[in-house]
């Protein structure tokens, strides 16, 4: 399934009454079936609702890691909360108990199996083959860690809240209770710290990381990009270090820009395109098919 069913099935479902409208109206053309096999009735429509809000989650994640404003400090959070991608699972699997005659629920069953394979897969970075080149780490790379711990707004503390204190039922029964519904806001608050611990220090990065990290819940990459600046001639190697980090995306969506059929309609003098018009285009791409190419026969 391609990213732009993001934008697909949100479409559908907001023109569901004109759809329905169309296609009750739709009067085939002689010795043609025209639509009658394409209709979606009742039990479709509930399906798209349910594929689109599993989707949510990974389009507010690839949204909120596009741009500058994010680094690799934001990946673990990121990926971290994708892989509850299972909940997903585990909800189509109820509904499959409950309507074991609808083949649609168990193939969608597959799917969110599949989607937390991928996640998983990102997560022990399996497709860096660290393990393999590296047999004595295993481990992922240090510069994912580095990368969160770096950050003044969170060094350790998300660490501490999401691993190390795994087993604390107590903690976890509260965090479940506060987690937001909309994928977006699911999203920040799955990265957001909501506990502190102490450290000692000693040399730089400890002397760092003993002090209280900074709060504030809205700061992102350019926040600590401008701490570690302003810390470039006392801690030069650890700001170097950090800095280093910090340049580095949470993910490339270049493939997206060279691939997508939406660039090809968004061009110089079509730049002030809103996203409504975009979807609109590419739902009609999807649906009509590419336009056919005439070629003009020469007698």
């Amino acid at each position: 399934m391609a990213w732009n069913a993001c934008t697909l099935f949100p479409r559908a479902l907001n023109v569901r009454e004109r759809l329905e409208i169309f296609s009750a109206r739709h009067v085939p053309g002689k010795g043609s079936q025209g639509i009658s096999n394409f209709k979606l009735d009742g039990q479709h429509w509930f399906e798209l609702e349910k594929i689109e809000l599993a989707l949510k989650d990974f389009y507010a994640a690839t949204l909120l890691s596009e741009g500058n404003k994010t680094s690799l400090a934001d990946w673990f959070s990121t990926l971290d909360c994708l892989r509850e991608i299972n909940e997903t699972r585990d909800h189509y699997r109820d509904i499959h108990t409950e309507d074991d005659n609808n083949f649609a629920w168990k193939y969608l069953q597959g799917c969110a199996d599949a989607a937390w394979s991928k996640c998983e897969e990102y997560y022990s970075n399996r497709q860096l083959n660290w393990q393999h080149r590296f047999p004595e780490d295993t481990d992922l790379p240090p510069a994912y860690y580095a990368a969160q711990i770096l950050d003044p707004y969170r060094k350790w503390a998300w660490f501490r809240q999401e691993w190390v204190l795994q087993g604390d039922e107590g903690r976890q029964s509260v965090r479940r209770e506060s987690d937001p519904d909309p994928a977006f806001d699911r999203q920040r608050e799955h990265k957001r710290i909501r506990i502190d611990g102490p450290a000692a220090a000693t040399d730089l990065y400890e002397q760092y990381i003993s002090t209280d990290r900074l709060h504030d819940e809205e700061a992102g990459c350019d926040e600590a990009i401008a701490y570690w600046l302003s810390r470039y001639d006392s801690q030069r190697d650890l700001a170097c270090f950090a800095l280093d980090l910090f340049a580095i995306s949470p993910m490339s969506d270049e493939c997206e820009r060279l691939f997508s059929s939406a660039k090809l309609g968004i061009v110089d003098r079509r730049g002030r395109l809103k996203a409504d018009i975009i979807e609109a285009c590419e739902c009609l791409r999807a649906w009509c098919g590419k336009p056919q190419v005439e070629h003009n026969e020469r007698g």
